[in-house]
């Protein structure tokens, strides 16, 4: 087990302030991309563009992509659980090294190295605040739908009520109760370990190449660093047209390491190992 991995099955009730203003992209991620002409005396800073491209500023990356307490857990007896926060914290460490001990020389990454960067990767794809905030507008949609029906089902005769208890799932099949749903969207960071290690264990069983920039170009990153592309998602049905998810066949998870590589993880589809690539 990697120590990611171990990390993702313990949890700490300590709840120390310093923990309080979380980065949804981590600062030592963010620091290679740094400005090397930095004038002396200053905090390193990264140059931050408007999607438009028409304006940028100068940030350090401590000042940015951070919020307060967005993966803190508020516990019953009104205490702070920092698990996750720490969590990050541990395997942004990790890549840190990995990124300058390996991937930067080209070295070959060992089994535990190699789980510990598909784990960093797949927690950078589902930490961010666009990620959290659409689990939570999607549980959220399911609330409301629940709430609807719950009311309809309180005017409904007993027959309608006779019904709708035939459409039920069988009592063995696992529920949430709609209380327990509304605590799932209030605090969407509630599951994200859960979803951690599922897109782990998909992306495990996945190809890495990584493309290296050309002399003069750089690779950018953004408050979103991992996507999602699948090249035949236009292919399926249309009621699957635009939901791509982890086992689709041609998903491809694009994250940038740094200003000179940029990673492709993608399932296995042809029999043959995809291979590094040095040039795009």
């Amino acid at each position: 087990m990697s120590p990611s991995f171990a990390l993702l099955c313990y949890r700490n009730r300590d709840t120390p302030m310093q923990y309080k203003n979380q980065h949804t992209v981590p600062q030592s991620y963010l620091s290679v991309w740094c400005d090397h002409e930095t004038p002396a005396g200053q905090k390193p800073y990264v140059w931050v563009w408007t999607k438009d491209g028409n304006s940028a500023r100068r940030k350090a990356p401590l000042n940015i992509f951070r919020e307060t307490d967005i993966y803190t857990l508020k516990l019953p007896d009104g205490s702070r659980d920092v698990t996750l926060e720490q969590m990050f914290s541990k395997m942004e460490q990790e890549f840190a090294a990995l990124r300058g001990d390996k991937l930067e020389r080209r070295g070959a990454l060992s089994r535990v190295e190699w789980a510990n960067l598909v784990t960093f990767v797949a927690a950078l794809h589902v930490r961010s605040a666009a990620q959290l905030r659409h689990l939570q507008s999607e549980r959220n949609r399911v609330v409301k739908l629940a709430e609807r029906i719950a009311e309809h089902a309180t005017r409904a005769t007993p027959e309608q009520r006779k019904a709708m208890a035939m459409l039920a799932p069988p009592p063995s099949t696992p529920s949430w109760s709609l209380e327990e749903f509304r605590a799932l969207a209030a605090e969407p960071q509630r599951t994200l370990r859960d979803y951690i290690l599922a897109e782990t264990a998909v992306m495990l069983r996945m190809n890495l190449a990584l493309f290296e920039a050309p002399a003069g170009y750089a690779f950018i990153t953004s408050d979103v660093p991992v996507t999602w592309f699948d090249p035949d998602l236009y292919k399926r049905p249309p009621a699957y047209h635009q939901n791509a998810g982890v086992t689709t066949p041609y998903l491809e998870y694009l994250s940038p390491y740094g200003t000179w590589w940029t990673s492709v993880h993608r399932h296995r589809t042809d029999g043959r190992r995809v291979q590094p690539c040095h040039a795009l």
